[in-house]
Order: structure tokens, then sequence, then C-alpha cells
């Protein structure tokens, strides 16, 4: 757009493109750049929907990260005129575990409509299930089974319909469904859970066709041709594959989702992808987490950070809960830390803060070093800035056992990072006499001369907390030890 060519960069987050930052969005990290990136969307939708009748559908809201929920906010109230669709499951709305505070903006638009999607109408199941089908009309057996097992859901009535079609009870030809020869479906054994119905289905495939498909749930609910085949066990040439998916696709398990610029097919819901995914031990999935990993590492080596989040997520999966190559921990640790810092850079703080967690969580695994315990004191401190403001009993409490961990490992570096953080904390808490004490303490260790970052910043902070002007030291405690 005429004037923005200038932020273009800021795409890369959201489109999962490589522009390289210039001098402009370089400098901006955390808020700023979240912000200049929503101002960005919103002034290409306003720009489209400027020129024509415009609707945005955004589906599966229940999936929606952090800086979605804030685009969708921002885009509903700047971007008219506009029609804004969101479907999403019911979201949680315990103490625990709230639900985005942009959700509840949301819901509280003037002029919005909310629809509760409840059970479908019987008559509308028959029309669903008739199309899904291809078929004008249904037996009346298939009707009452249909209508008794699914009570109404979408889903599991057209699940029900293809496990008919499936295990041979109904044949559909010519536009017409039948009930097979001999068949009572009233007596028929047959699960009662849209799980198990599902689960039936996959155990009639054929066992090559089961492998593919529960190859693909590793790779995620949507995956490329390519990557697949790069990973499927055994190696199958590339028609032999696309003839399994062929089967896969005509049973709307995993129906074509592109053929440009390269096949992808998706899990015909996310049920599905789970259902099947399940049904592998962890030690079959281990491995073929690891080989997704490799994957990605091989073929994007030349820009990995647009990957970061997704081999943090199949690293972790390919190490499990069993005893592993400590250089596979640590290489997941870094992966998570690097999807962290990628997340609090863009303002997506909750998912920042679980990728900290996530790392967190596995350094236990690693040999009790002081390089790990380092580790652990630079995991704490990334994960509490992007909390420290919306929880600061959090930011707190990460700050602490920081500190803690510095002082037994005597490393005085890491206990100015930690007291700065702290002391910005405590000032913003009021606590101005504490946060000064506590730095200055810290601060007086280190010699003449030094000027490092954390220096700098803590020369900074006491400035502020001395009432001096930044860059003015000679009230500031001296560094002769």
């Amino acid at each position: 757009m005429p004037g923005q060519e200038q932020m273009a960069p800021l795409l890369s987050a959201v489109l999962g493109l490589d522009i390289p930052d210039n001098a402009t969005t370089a400098a901006l990290a955390g808020p700023g750049r979240a912000e200049n990136t929503i101002n960005l969307l919103v002034a290409i939708l306003r720009d489209a929907a400027a020129h024509t009748s415009t609707a945005l559908i955004l589906e599966d809201g229940q999936w929606l990260d952090s800086a979605s929920w804030a685009l969708a906010l921002a885009v509903s109230r700047r971007v008219q005129p506009l029609l804004l669709i969101l479907t999403t499951r019911p979201l949680p709305a315990s103490n625990e575990a709230p639900p985005p505070d942009e959700y509840t903006q949301l819901r509280a638009t003037p002029g919005l409509k909310h629809l509760h999607l409840g059970a479908l109408a019987p008559d509308d199941v028959v029309a669903l299930v008739a199309h899904r089908l291809g078929v004008t009309r249904l037996p009346e057996p298939v009707t009452a089974l249909i209508r008794q097992r699914a009570e109404g859901h979408p889903f599991f009535s057209e699940e029900l319909a293809c496990a008919l079609r499936d295990a041979g009870w109904i044949s559909v030809a010519g536009g017409e469904c039948r009930v097979a020869p001999g068949v009572d479906l009233s007596a028929i054994t047959f699960p009662d859970t849209l799980h198990g119905v599902i689960i039936s289905r996959i155990d009639r495939l054929a066992p090559s066709q089961q492998v593919t498909l529960k190859t693909a749930s590793v790779i995620g609910r949507l995956f490329p041709f390519h990557l697949l085949h790069a990973i499927h066990p055994p190696a199958l040439a590339p028609e032999a594959l696309a003839g399994e998916l062929d089967v896969l696709d005509r049973l709307d398990l995993t129906p074509l989702y592109q053929r440009e610029p390269e096949p992808a097919y998706l899990f015909k819901h996310v049920i599905t992808h789970e259902a099947t995914y399940y049904l592998m031990p962890e030690g079959q999935r281990r491995p073929l987490h690891r080989a997704v990993a490799e994957w990605y590492e091989q073929t994007h080596a030349h820009d990995l950070a647009a990957s970061y989040p997704l081999l943090a997520y199949h690293w972790q999966r390919a190490l499990g809960e069993a005893p592993a190559d400590p250089d596979l921990i640590a290489r997941t640790i870094d992966y998570m830390q690097k999807a962290g810092a990628q997340a609090a850079r863009n303002n997506a703080n909750p998912e920042a803060a679980r990728f900290y967690q996530d790392a967190l969580a596995l350094l236990p695994r690693l040999p009790d070093t002081p390089e790990r315990n380092l580790h652990e004191l630079e995991l704490l401190l990334a994960q509490a800035p992007p909390a420290s403001k919306e929880a600061p009993a959090e930011a707190e409490r990460c700050f602490l056992e920081a500190l803690a961990v510095a002082r037994r490992q005597e490393a005085k570096a890491w206990e100015l990072r930690a007291s700065v953080s702290l002391g910005r904390l405590r000032l913003r808490q009021g606590q101005r006499a504490a946060a000064q004490a506590l730095v200055a303490e810290v601060y007086g260790w280190f010699t003449e001369g030094q000027d490092t970052g954390d220096l700098r910043a803590a020369r900074d902070l006491l400035a502020d907390l001395a009432g001096e002007p930044r860059g003015d030291r000679r009230e500031l405690p001296s560094c002769t030890r």
C-alpha cells in the first residue's frame, strides 16, 4: 500500500514470508511491533473494504492466539463497512481459564449478533447426510439410526453415515442409498461415541492406508505431500503415496486442501486428527516427530526463524518422557527459547510464557552444571518481563528465583540483571527505597571502566530512583570493588 512500504517486513510473521527487517522495523519490538503490525493489517483490510463489499471469516476461534484476538478486535472497530464472522467452540469461562479479554470486548460490541448453534433439527440432519452421501433421500432405517445416535450433531451424523457405508451395511450408487440385503440396522453392534465411530472407520482401512494416515497425523492437521513423502515408513514412490492419499480423500478423512503451489491435505476435523494420532503408541510417534523436526531443519536451513514454534513442538514430542541425549534436550530448549523470544517480540505474551515454561520444565533433564544453572537464569528472566505489568506476582516470583540461582552460582552479571528487573517492578509497586537498595548493592561490585548493557540499565534505573537525569553518574554508588 502507498506509504506503508517500510512496514512490509511486519507481514513476515503473519504470512510466513521472509522479508528482512529494515531500519524502521528492526527498531520495533513487543507492544510497538504488535501495534504497527495491527495498524498495517487494518490499513490493508480498510483499503479492500473501501472498494467492494467485504466479509472476513475467522473460523475455529478457540485456536486463535492472543495476537490474533487483538487483531480481530481492532478490525471490528476500525474497518468499516465490513461483515466480520467469527466461529468458535464455547470458550472456557472459569476464573482459572477466563476467555481472552478481546473476546469479551467483541461480545459487548454494539450491533453484534451472537448465534448459539444447538443441535440440528431432524429434517436438517437428514438433508445434511443425504448431501454428504450424494443421494436424494435416505432409507428410514438409516434415518432412524443417525437421529438416535448422533442426536443432531452435524459431524457425528456425517461420520455415522460414512461408517455405515465403509462397513458395507449401506450402499450408495446411482444417487441412491440402500440398506445392504440381510442387514438389520437396529440390531448391529456399533460405537456409541463420535470418537469410537472415527476409530471404527480407521480400523477398516487397508494396513498401508492406516500407516499413511497415522504418519500424516504426526505432521499436523494440515500436512504437505512432500513432507509426508519424506518421512513415510516405509519409503514409498510418490505415485504410490498419491494413490493412498486419493483413497483417504474419497473417504473424506483427509480431503485435498490445495493443489498449488504444492499439494497439501487436511484432516476433515480436529477430532479425526486427534483420534488418529493417539492410535499410535508414543514409542512410534517419537521417531516420526524427530523425522519431521529434522526435515524442517534441512529444508528451511536458510530461514529457520519461521519454523521455531514447529521445531520446538516436534523436538519436544520427539523427546517424550524417556531418557534422551542431553544434546537433543539442549536443542529442544534452544528452539523453545527462540520461539518464546519471537512470540514476545510480536507481543504474543501468553504464548511466549508457555514456551519459556516448557523450556524450564526440560532443564532438570540436563546434567547439573553451571551452564545449566545460567540457562535457568536466562529463561527465568526472559519469562517474566512479558507478564510483569499484567501479572506482577508471577513476574516477582520469576525475578526472585533468578536472584536466588544467581547468588548460589555467584554469577554477579546475572545477579545484576535480575536485580534491575526486580528493581523496575519494585519501582512500579511504589517501593522506591527497596528498589534502590537492591540495585545499588549489586552495582557496587563492578569495577570502573566496565560498560555493558546491564550496567547501563542499572545506572539508568539508579538515576531514575535518585531523581537524576539519566547518564549523570555523580550521585551513583562508586564502582571500586
